[in-house]
């Protein structure tokens, strides 16, 4: 289980306000996806501290994937611009007693 829960100090992404920000998840192989598609949060509108408190869970064949957390701004009338990504191996996690809690 991935959970999602919060952002903080997102940059403003156009001249019109704050961003209104959601994240896709996803679980990838050293060889490839293993999820294309990935999972996504709600949109929060108009903050640059979002709150989610989501959980994702994945199917993981290989100790060697990585969870992949892009953040975007959605953009109500076009494409949704990224605003960063986080990689994060995942060996050693799935087998720890203590659920993985950091900041990234």
């Amino acid at each position: 289980k991935i959970s999602i829960v919060e952002a903080r100090g997102l940059p403003k992404m156009d001249a019109f306000g704050k961003v209104d920000p959601f994240c896709i998840v996803r679980v990838v192989r050293p060889d490839g996806p293993q999820d294309m598609r990935g999972l996504k949060t709600q949109v929060r509108i108009a903050t640059f501290e979002p709150k989610w408190h989501e959980d994702f869970a994945f199917d993981v064949m290989d100790e060697d994937s990585m969870v992949v957390v892009e953040v975007y701004d959605h953009d109500w009338g076009g494409d949704a611009e990224q605003i960063g990504v986080v990689r994060l191996p995942l060996k050693g996690m799935c087998d720890m007693q203590e659920p993985y809690d950091a900041w990234h």
